[in-house]
């Protein structure tokens, strides 16, 4: 009990201790100033002339730096302090570095296209872990060459392939560089070489790297002992078609991937941590004769257009797969004794061939196709959660039957391919939920051929058929059409249980009354569509309306349902508003490029909370204009209006000016005492309100967002740009 009331006390103390030093405002100020300072620098790429940079006053805030560096200047042992973890050169440097000028805390280093200095003296840091070398590092990497033991990643140049010695060729650049990619123009030069090039297995590999990448000539036997333990991940290119010997792939691999050339038995049992396999095109081995062996505690996979070998019963089925995915051309059967019950995604592409997946009942995506398929003999999971994909391959498929009633299928959809007459009964008994159709599915909707409790209903980019009455299921929610539909649409066609109608591209169909159910709730125009909009015409419980890019046409009294609550108008929209037009529930309002109309009072709804105006609106703006309830309001690149006293509300929070050549000084007394952000584009901006800052801003002041080439920049004072200044790009 004394120990648990000592424990108290301390706490009491310290929490007594805590308040008497965050009480006294300069001590407080101060922990402020060096907390929005970390902030402002933490983890943000700085860069710097070198003479910039060592008299930069917040240079023990950086952490993230890239340096220009002249050809008379000098990098010296002590100008980098030791928190900085990552450097960039700029193009222009190459001059050697000596032991110490780079400190040891250093992650990561990159060099521009001139660097080309000797990496002999050890000069590098310790605890390096990323290093890329520009286009014109054409230095020697041998045995008298110790890269740091924590390298986990080397990105080398094409032209040091041929200044590499016999005993550290070409290949080791390859197998000690994490993400070695080689660049078309160089890859005749040294093609006919390659086959000369041996991978030896007494290559000195830095055992910290993690991630291996081939390139795409490359194809020789892979030994043991020649590729580090540590690494996690391998990855082959085009041409790779060698033998892996047994126990020539790290113990901790946990990722391979291969080219596309590549057809070779395997043995990976021994590799316990291998999750992923990827195959490539060509890859079509027989698994009957067991000359190939997974990996036990495989997850993923994925086999490519040309495999098409049937699976011996049982031969996945003690694996923990959580996803399969077969190619274009496989077409053999598959059941519940191939199939491990950890399927989460099956990919068949376009095979049907398959009948009892009633024990996948862990499966959430289905995809298969037609070829081979047993129609009326498929037996799928009992999922009530799984989302079905037919995949199909031509015109001339059938899906008549394809899905039995019983089958608690809740999402479908179809690819791109599909394109087929869905014949009435073939869905309508179904449970299905959502549908979505690939982009070329233009075909007519038959009554009663969708089911009929579909909620959500997708169209792709190609659908442009005309809808009649009783053809969409009545308790449809969700309704969308791609980017060709362009059809007029009938009263009773859309159900009047829909809430949310989205429209593409091309549609430009005028609307009629009643055309639009009583229970939409939000309705999107695509760019094309510019028809008048008569009262009545929108329903009452709309709250969500978007017009498209093309949307030019007066809105009327009455037009705008009372419910609405955003309001956004496209590109070309450019009508005057009148009074009593928007109505009063209007939370959000966006007007897009070319509006550029005067706003009277009067106008704008009482409850206005975020005011959006577009690229080519100047009005100037009156007291009272703007709703007391505004908190965020954005003006465009050309708004170059004074903002007097009193014109903006004192409820703003946010406020940004787009101009980039704004310069119009605020006037004490004109900026908003709730604002927190500021953001000015301007480049010529140049009030300095860092001067007095009670006049301006208010404690609730957080950010002043500017560009780095601002005036802004250079005028500030350093306590106020500390604190509160933000760059952006």
């Amino acid at each position: 009990m004394g120990k648990l009331n000592n424990k108290n006390n301390n706490n009491n103390n310290n929490c007594n201790l805590f308040f008497k030093i965050w009480r006294n405002i300069i001590i407080r100020n101060e922990i402020i100033l060096h907390l929005r300072l970390y902030n402002k620098h933490y983890n943000k790429l700085f860069s710097f002339k070198l003479k910039d940079f060592i008299n930069y006053k917040y240079k023990s805030y950086l952490n993230i730096i890239k340096l220009s560096i002249e050809n008379n200047e000098t990098l010296v042992k002590g100008m980098i302090p030791n928190n900085i973890k990552a450097i960039k050169f700029f193009e222009e440097f190459n001059q050697p570095i000596e032991i110490g000028v780079l400190p040891s805390t250093i992650k990561y280093i990159e060099f521009g296209n001139s660097f080309n200095q000797s990496l002999i003296g050890n000069w590098l840091p310790l605890n390096i872990e990323y290093l890329k070398f520009g286009k014109e590092f054409n230095q020697s990497i041998n045995q008298d060459i110790n890269l740091p033991n924590k390298l986990k990643s080397l990105i080398l140049p094409n032209k040091l392939i041929e200044k590499l010695n016999e005993n550290f060729d070409f290949n080791f650049s390859i197998s000690s560089s994490s993400s070695f990619s080689i660049e078309r123009r160089f890859e005749f030069l040294y093609r006919s070489e390659l086959n000369k090039l041996k991978l030896k297995s007494n290559l000195i590999i830095p055992k910290s790297i993690t991630t291996l990448k081939f390139d795409r000539l490359f194809n020789q036997i892979i030994k043991p002992n020649v590729i580090p333990n540590n690494v996690l991940s391998i990855t082959f290119d085009f041409c790779f078609n060698s033998l892996i010997e047994i126990n020539s792939l790290p113990i901790k691999l946990e990722f391979i991937e291969f080219g596309e050339n590549f057809n070779q038995s395997f043995n990976f049992n021994e590799l316990i941590n291998l999750k992923t396999i990827i195959f490539g095109k060509n890859f079509n081995i027989s698994f009957n004769d067991n000359d190939c062996k997974f990996p036990p505690n495989l997850t993923s996979l994925t086999f490519k257009e040309n495999f098409n070998q049937p699976i011996p019963s049982g031969y996945f089925l003690n694996l923990p797969l959580k996803s399969l995915k077969f190619g274009e051309n496989f077409q053999q059967y598959i059941d519940n004794k191939t199939l491990p019950k950890t399927l989460t995604f099956l990919d068949l592409c376009e095979s049907g061939n398959f009948k009892n997946l009633n024990s996948l009942n862990k499966l959430e995506i289905l995809k298969f196709g037609l070829k081979n398929n047993n129609n009326n003999n498929h037996i799928f999971p009992n999922n009530n959660k799984i989302k079905i994909s037919l995949n199909f391959n031509n015109n001339n498929n059938n899906i008549e039957n394809l899905i039995p009633n019983y089958f608690k299928i809740k999402i479908l959809s179809f690819n791109d391919k599909f394109n087929c007459l869905i014949k009435k009964g073939n869905l309508f008994n179904h449970n299905i939920k959502e549908i979505s159709f690939g982009n070329k599915f233009n075909e007519i909707v038959e009554m009663d051929s969708l089911p009929k409790n579909l909620k959500t209903l997708s169209f792709g980019l190609n659908f442009n058929q005309i809808l009649n009455e009783n053809e969409l299921p009545l308790n449809l929610k969700n309704l969308s059409f791609g980017y060709h539909f362009n059809k007029p649409i009938k009263i009773n066609v859309i159900p009047i249980t829909l809430t949310n109608l989205s429209f593409d591209y091309y549609f430009n169909q005028p609307i009629e009354k009643d055309v639009l159910p009583i229970n939409l709730t939000s309705l999107s125009f695509g760019a094309s569509f510019n028809q008048s909009i008569e009262k009545d015409v929108l329903p009452c419980n709309l709250t969500s309306l978007s017009f498209g890019y093309s949307f030019n046409q007066p809105v009327e009294k009455d037009v705008l349902p009372y419910n609405l609550i955003n309001l956004k108008f496209g590109s070309k929209f450019n009508q005057p508003i009148e009074n009593d037009v928007l109505p009063y529930s209007l939370k959000s309002l966006s007007f897009g490029c070319d509006f550029n109309q005067p706003i009277e009072k009067g106008v704008l709804p009482y409850d206005l909370i975020n005011l959006s105006f577009g690229s080519k609106f100047n009005q100037f703006i009156e007291i009272d204009i703007l709703p007391k309830t505004l908190t965020s309001l954005y003006f465009g690149s050309m708004f170059n209006q004074k903002i007097e006293i009193n014109i903006l509300p004192n409820n703003i929070t946010s406020l940004s000016f787009s101009n980039i050549n704004y310069n119009l000084h605020f006037p004490i007394g004109s900026l908003p005492s709730s604002l927190k952000i500021l953001t000015i584009n301007s480049m010529q901006f140049d009030q300095d309100l860092s001067l007095s800052f009670n006049d301006y801003f208010t404690i609730s002041f957080e950010t002043f967002y500017i560009k780095k080439q601002s005036n802004l920049s250079k005028i500030l004072n350093s306590n106020f740009f500390s604190k509160f200044v933000q760059f952006y790009f």
